[in-house]
């Protein structure tokens, strides 16, 4: 069930079409980690942001795009339906990890629409999650808050844990974009306390890298930033580099807005080409854009 943040791949749900595409495209796939951004993450026992960090940038989109069609050619033929939602909810991850956030769209829909179509009531609920980071990539605001509330609905409802806290995560990011501050600080505290004691990394740097946006957006930078850094810190440790590069992004971006540009471009210019060069163009972009405000 991949899905930004969500911490389970394709690549452990489907093997044999992950060795596909990585065989088309000469070069290792990342493991599916939204967010946010993005999912990226791995749902077997080994380290996901080591999977991650072993990864190398796709030589190209034409190569991309014919592992892609041979992955899913290979999950057609055994006539798994669930199989190729997976497969394209993972893809859709990758693509919105390389800021091709049409294609990602696109991609996404069509495993939402195969989940509601079988009914897979949690899987659709990833779906939805998913959906709803893509369309706040886009800036479309007013699309992802019911999408994410339904998707918290539905873990809480299956008591999924890990899932819950990732949404609670996203929803913090939806609602500081909407400027609802407060509900946003609701959110965090939310995502906080569902990941607290949880033993898998991810949901617990989902919520505290939401967490320290709050802190940031209600005028506690300081705190914000040293949250970040101890989030950095661990996510360098265990090797999850996604989460580094979120936390670099999100301490350059409060370091801008908090005065403290002479810190904060170098952090963010450093960060784009350490992201470009890991085909993480989301981040690179984001991260162009952060470093040339106020300039």
């Amino acid at each position: 069930m991949p899905h930004p943040g969500v911490a389970i791949s394709f690549k452990w749900v489907l093997p044999s079409a992950t060795l596909a595409l990585e065989a088309a495209t000469g070069s290792r796939v990342p493991c599916i980690d939204l967010h946010p951004y993005q999912a990226y993450h791995s749902g077997d026992v080994s380290s996901a942001g080591q999977r991650w960090a072993n990864s190398r940038p796709l030589p190209s989109h034409r190569a991309d795009r014919r592992g892609r069609k041979e992955a899913l050619k290979i999950v057609d033929q055994t006539g798994y339906r669930r199989g190729r939602g997976y497969t394209l909810q993972g893809l859709a991850d990758l693509l919105l990890s390389q800021d091709q956030l049409e294609a990602a769209g696109k991609t996404a829909e069509e495993a939402q629409a195969i989940r509601r179509d079988l009914r897979e009531e949690n899987n659709l609920a990833l779906s939805n999650m998913q959906m709803a980071v893509i369309h706040l990539e886009q800036g479309r605001l007013t699309e992802p808050e019911p999408l994410v509330r339904a998707a918290i609905d539905t873990f809480e409802r299956a008591k999924l844990i890990e899932s819950g806290a990732t949404a609670h995560a996203v929803l913090t990011r939806v609602l500081l974009a909407q400027g609802k501050v407060g509900d946003a600080q609701s959110a965090a505290r939310r995502a906080l306390t569902l990941s607290r004691h949880l033993v898998y990394r991810p949901p617990r740097f989902d919520a505290a890298l939401a967490s320290a946006r709050v802190r940031a957006a209600t005028g506690k930078s300081k705190d914000a930033l040293q949250n970040l850094h101890a989030t950095l810190t661990e996510a360098t440790k265990f090797g999850y580099l996604p989460y580094q590069f979120e936390a670099r992004l999100a301490l350059g971006q409060i370091e801008m807005q908090s005065g403290k540009s002479s810190a904060g471009r170098p952090h963010l210019e450093t960060l784009e080409k350490d992201a470009r060069a890991k085909a993480y163009f989301l981040i690179a972009r984001k991260a162009a854009a952060a470093a040339k405000v106020s300039r």
